[in-house]
């Protein structure tokens, strides 16, 4: 992680945009390399908003899916939080209508505040849905940071698709994070 954490530094990432919280197990080591982050959450699971409802998340946590648009989609809410996807439905796993907005509709309301943006997607097969309504809030992101696949099943993203349309977007391939996705950042 020190190539990862000299990234962070060299940007000064002054906000987290988490999708895709589960039990948010990365905050532990990725917070201390901010300075006083803002920390936004998004995941629509209602089993991560019962979890963090008893362990106080570090952040602002809302209980929406992000994107590409506005409406409900249909969660397959896993026994695992983190397993929960929108693209696949596995084992073990309950449909729950949630909510979904756009990254870009959501930063309008709210107003995400932080210009250089660390975007971490863990969102189980999403991350080009959540990338396709983010087009403006993209141009205060510094840092990307998605789970890939190399030969994806159930309809997942390749790994090339999302690297392309990041490529597209200004941002350039650093490296791969063993066990959690590969990470783009902007020239710094």
């Amino acid at each position: 992680m020190s190539d990862f954490g000299s990234l962070v530094r060299l940007a000064n990432v002054d906000a987290i945009i988490q999708v895709g919280v589960g039990y948010a197990r990365e905050l532990k080591w990725l917070l201390p390399l901010c300075k006083r982050p803002l920390l936004y959450g998004f995941d629509p699971s209602p089993k991560v908003r019962q979890y963090w409802n008893a362990n106080s998340y570090p952040g602002l946590l809302f209980s929406i899916g992000l994107h590409a648009g506005r409406g409900t989609m249909v969660l397959n809410d896993a026994n695992r939080c983190e397993k929960s996807s929108m693209i696949h439905r596995p084992a073990r796993s309950t449909p729950v209508r949630v909510p979904v907005d756009s990254l870009d509709a959501f930063q309008k309301r709210y107003g995400v505040v932080g210009r250089r943006i660390l975007l971490w997607m863990d969102c189980e097969g999403s991350e080009l849905s959540v990338l396709a309504g983010a087009r403006y809030t993209l141009r205060n992101v510094a840092i990307v940071v998605a789970e890939v696949v190399d030969n994806p099943t159930n309809g997942w993203p390749r790994r090339d698709d999302i690297a392309a349309h990041l490529v597209a977007k200004g941002f350039y391939p650093q490296f791969r994070m063993h066990r959690i996705g590969e990470c783009f950042a902007r020239r710094l």
